[in-house]
């Protein structure tokens, strides 16, 4: 309870680039968790919903690597029924790297 209520007091201290960055890393922190436990009789999702995710993850990262502006219209994540927190954590990493930047 003490390390959540540090990392509380820590938060509120925080600049919104540095709020951005803290936001970003538990988004990736989420999906890197769940990648590595996804239960084994969880439903497959169709290849194209996996495609179009991945290809979100792609654009998400390079834009985080090279400071580019999002594409216009960033599609949500669709698909992905039986995967609520992934989905979840894709919306947030979304907003995370979105915010704040200025489209080109």
């Amino acid at each position: 309870m003490r390390t959540v209520t540090e990392d509380a007091a820590a938060d509120a201290v925080l600049g919104p680039r540095e709020a951005k960055q803290e936001q970003i890393s538990l988004a990736v922190d989420e999906l890197a968790m769940l990648a590595l436990g996804v239960p084994f009789d969880r439903p497959r999702p169709a290849r194209a919903e996996v495609g179009a995710l991945l290809a979100r993850l792609d654009r998400l990262a390079a834009m985080l690597g090279d400071g580019s502006a999002p594409v216009r219209g960033l599609p949500p994540v669709t698909g992905l029924p039986d995967y609520p927190r992934t989905r979840a954590a894709t919306e947030l990493l979304t907003s995370a790297v979105v915010a704040g930047q200025v489209p080109g």
